[in-house]
């Protein structure tokens, strides 16, 4: 339930658990024991195991939870969540998630974990900050009531304190149905026992495991004496124990002739409202009818005709109605906004006359505008779009080289982004396009159009070097030649929201004869694949031919990356510097060698060969 909380913790496994299909234990790399978290203080959590080189999914993902950890030893409970069980191998990746569970837990509670050495704490202690530290909550003081509930004592210094929400605590020995308050007699107890004076109800019984915890509601009751009605003038009088009696003669006289039964009087027996409570009717000017649109209402749960009013846990299910809202400006927006989706936005990318226009527009269809805007965070900031925003690349250069012989006349995924440009005299939101997902800074793109990595914008000034992007889609498009065109879109090949990854797609590389003798008298290529992700090119191809005489080295050249060695030959491909599949053993370089083939004294002959290899842009 509170798992603990990390970014980006990964390893591969060092020893697997055995038998590997069912063992509880296994040891990761030494050099990433650091970054797993020790259940005993931060919490329990959900780790994955999926096969070396392959990306995870459901078919080849288990989950597990972390229970304990002794130095890179982690000790788990297998088969958790949605996953498969699977045989873990040494070698396979392993990484610490946030899994479906884990993001639905924390839909249901607010909690956070205290460090404060020497707590003292026991779990579902009832507990407030008096400014310094937290201490055991108790209703003999407005200044001492609880405001937080504790879920889980990790140890003796550290602890999870819950604000609101549910959330499970086993078997905790609570009456199910029943309402508990902050103690008067016992600090830190929780109580079925209504206090006298301060009544602080915080946690109320769901079932055997589980709790809510109620946001701080605090009440004061006062007792005064008691005056009976004996039909005389009465001074000061009561009712019901909490109500002064201020009606003037005139006032008590409005029930003179009134047509009330005795069931209908009787509805006020019970009655704890305070005066100010009462008066608060004074000048209520609501008819019976309006009125009645409270009436029957069940919190959380929508009625036909009638009031809304959220439940306990601040929820409302409006179950197959409709709302319909005007989009106006956004003031402020809470952090759980998440950067690059659009709110009221989508890509429309068209061509006309060999000329290529991505533009955003609101999602009727109509440019932004100050009634119609688009919202986007980059950054750390809101940004508002309220006028006509788009790019044109028109026909005549090879854009990205794109154009070039590896990819002319084939799709290739392009990138949008959203920039706040700074180099106009007041900056601006600028869209742009580019065939990398991985930029955050202007910096990050070449200036050169005709550069892989070039980025496409729409504004006349060239943004700063600083200024901030992100990933707002994807779209599919061909640049042939130097003519665009783009395909029927789909939502596989037009993608409304942040993405970081192109499809499978399809290139041409150019083949090289042999090295050091013989020859390659023909070459078929039955398949070149290629995919990026992020930081990483992905590659797949088969090329086959036939060898004539005595062959060193066999080069394929086309995939196109930078950090190539000095003297190797590069041709133009899918990204700067050349890298290439060098089947020579025993040899070692800067180049990227995706895998060795010894062709050395072949026999002449067919020869095929397959290629799989990553490799990280620049």
């Amino acid at each position: 339930m509170f798992d603990a909380r990390a970014n980006l913790v990964k390893s591969t496994v060092l020893a697997a658990p055995s038998p590997a299909a069912s063992g509880t234990s296994f040891t990761y790399q030494v050099v990433d024991e650091p970054n797993f978290p020790n259940p005993a203080t931060e919490g329990r959590y959900i780790i994955a195991f999926w096969p070396a080189a392959e990306d995870p999914n459901k078919l080849n993902t288990e989950f597990a939870l972390v229970t304990a950890k002794s130095s890179n030893t982690l000790t788990i409970v297998r088969d958790q969540e949605d996953g498969v069980v699977r045989t873990i191998l040494a070698g396979d990746n392993v990484a610490m998630v946030m899994s479906a569970g884990a993001i639905g837990d924390l839909s249901q509670c607010e909690w956070f974990k205290v460090t404060q050495v020497a707590h003292g704490f026991s779990a579902l202690n009832s507990i407030y900050h008096n400014g310094t530290q937290w201490g055991k909550a108790f209703a003999s003081a407005a200044t001492t009531l609880a405001t937080h509930v504790v879920g889980l004592v990790l140890n003796a210094d550290t602890f999870i304190a819950v604000r609101s929400g549910k959330f499970t605590s086993a078997a905790h020995g609570l009456t199910p149905g029943s309402l508990y308050y902050t103690s008067s007699v016992t600090p830190g107890l929780l109580s079925t026992t209504v206090p006298p004076v301060y009544t602080n109800p915080i946690v109320f019984v769901e079932s055997a495991n589980e709790l809510h915890v109620y946001g701080f509601q605090p009440q004061t009751v006062t007792t005064q004496a008691i005056q009976t009605l004996t039909n005389k003038t009465l001074t000061n009088p009561k009712i019901n124990d909490t109500i002064n009696m201020t009606a003037s003669s005139t006032e008590l006289n409005i029930l003179d002739g009134a047509s009330l039964s005795t069931a209908e009087l009787n509805i006020l027996d019970g009655v704890v409202a305070t005066t100010a409570e009462l008066n608060i009717l004074s000048g209520v000017t609501a008819n019976a009818t309006e009125l009645n649109y409270l009436d029957n209402v069940t919190p959380g749960t929508a009625v036909a005709s009638k009031g809304v009013v959220l439940d306990a846990n601040k929820d409302f299910n409006f179950g197959t109605g409709d709302i319909t809202a005007t989009i106006a400006t956004l003031t402020s927006i809470s952090a759980g906004f998440p950067g690059g989706f659009m709110i009221n936005g989508k890509l429309v990318v068209s061509v006309a006359s060999n000329n290529l226009t991505v533009a955003l527009k609101g999602l009727d269809g109509n440019d932004p505008s100050a009634t119609n805007p688009v919202y986007v965070r980059i950054n750390n900031t809101i940004r508002a779009v309220t006028a006509a925003l788009s790019v044109t690349k028109n026909a005549g250069t090879n854009y990205f080289n794109s154009g070039s012989s590896e990819l002319s006349g084939k799709e290739v995924d392009y990138f949008v982004y959203l920039i706040w440009n700074t180099t106009p005299a007041t900056a601006i939101v600028d869209i742009g396009f580019a065939r990398i997902p991985h930029g955050y800074v202007y910096s990050d793109f070449s200036g050169t159009n005709t550069n892989e990595k070039y980025l496409a914008f729409g504004n006349a000034s060239t943004p700063t070097s600083t200024d901030d992007l992100v990933v707002i889609g994807r779209f599919a498009a061909t640049l042939t030649g130097t003519n665009w065109s783009v395909p029927t879109f789909t939502n596989k090949n037009l993608i409304q929201h942040p993405i970081f990854e192109t499809r499978m797609l399809s290139w041409t590389p150019t083949t090289f004869s042999p090295q050091g003798g013989g020859s390659f008298t023909s070459t078929s290529i039955t398949n070149a694949k290629y995919q990026i992700s992020r930081f990483k090119l992905f590659i797949n191809m088969q090329v086959a031919g036939t060898i004539a005489g005595t062959v060193n080295e066999f080069r394929i050249v086309g995939v196109y990356m930078t950090g190539a060695a000095t003297g190797v030959q590069q041709v133009p491909g899918l990204f700067p510097g050349a890298l290439f599949a060098k089947f020579q053993p025993n040899e070692s370089g800067p180049f990227y060698q995706l895998t060795q083939y010894n062709l050395g004294n072949a026999a002449t002959g067919s020869q095929s060969i397959n290629l799989t290899g990553e490799h990280c842009i620049d």
